[in-house]
């Protein structure tokens, strides 16, 4: 696990192994500066049948 991976999750209090942060960057919001991070959850079985052909078609954005 890289350190700015380790670092985003233990201030974000994440202990999800799947969510793998990327970077982080700042963006100006109604005129108020907002630290963004960019992740991915990354998930090789379904958790639910441990089938490995999940189909990976897409990203989703989300707001956490």
């Amino acid at each position: 696990m890289s350190s700015l991976n380790h670092c985003i999750k233990f201030e974000l209090d994440i202990k999800d192994e799947n969510i793998v942060f990327k970077d982080y960057f700042y963006k100006s919001i109604k005129l108020q500066k907002h630290k963004i991070y960019e992740a991915e959850l990354i998930q090789p079985a379904c958790p639910f049948c441990g089938s490995l052909a999940l189909l990976h078609n897409g990203h989703l954005i989300a707001n956490i």
